[in-house]
């Protein structure tokens, strides 16, 4: 079931990325979408790419 169809909604945003620039992506969609009308999130990360075994 999706959060909007049972009237959930989600606040925070907690990511774990390779990147930053994912990161990033997410903090500028979502703050479109607060201007553009939408509830306000919270985005929260950490980038960790020097980690992964290559």
């Amino acid at each position: 079931m999706c959060a909007s169809a049972s009237g959930a909604v989600c606040g925070s945003v907690l990511c774990a990325t390779a990147t930053g620039s994912t990161q990033a992506g997410m903090v500028a969609g979502f703050a479109a979408l607060e201007e553009a009308g939408g509830r306000a999130r919270r985005v929260r990360g950490t980038a960790d790419a020097y980690s992964a075994p290559f």
